[in-house]
């Protein structure tokens, strides 16, 4: 009988796995099935920024934003929206919604507002006064026929 038992403890033990542990959630919890590299505070990472202003009739409001940036749209996509690139990765989309039309506020971070005020204005669209601050930033604003806001700014985080 004491052979039997010797021969017990010498059995080696079953190799287990440990079991996989959730990854922390930013408040000390844990969330099941979560990728633990996104849970430590690296957060959302877009890769382009889509502003979109809904606008009443989309034709009338292309030609407006034609107006205000310069040039034509860059892509009709489909019926309705209009987009112009104003950057590799920042989009500027106007996009036919009447209920929503003039909920917007666009801002677009430039590099001389002067300069930027003055294009527009040689087609006939005029800026609102020039504000400032900050210690450096400043702004002017314009409304599209709709009443979506699109301020232009320089220096904002200064």
């Amino acid at each position: 009988m004491l052979e039997r038992a010797a021969r017990r403890r010498e059995r080696p033990k079953a190799h287990r796995e440990p079991e996989a542990q959730p990854a922390p959630s930013a408040s000390g919890g844990s969330r099941p099935g979560v990728d633990p590299k996104r849970s430590e505070g690296v957060g959302m990472t877009p890769t382009h920024v889509l502003a979109v202003a809904p606008v009443r009739e989309i034709e009338a409001a292309a030609a407006w934003y034609e107006r205000l940036l310069g040039r034509p749209a860059d892509r009709r996509p489909m019926p309705g929206p209009a987009d112009w690139h104003v950057t590799a990765s920042a989009w500027i989309q106007v996009y036919e919604s009447p209920e929503h039309a003039g909920s917007t506020l666009l801002n677009l971070v430039v590099a001389d507002l002067d300069a930027e005020i003055a294009e527009p204005a040689r087609r006939g669209i005029e800026c609102g006064p020039v504000s400032t601050g900050g210690v450096r930033a400043r702004f002017a604003a314009v409304h599209d026929p709709d009443g979506n806001r699109v301020t232009l700014l320089e220096n904002p985080v200064s």
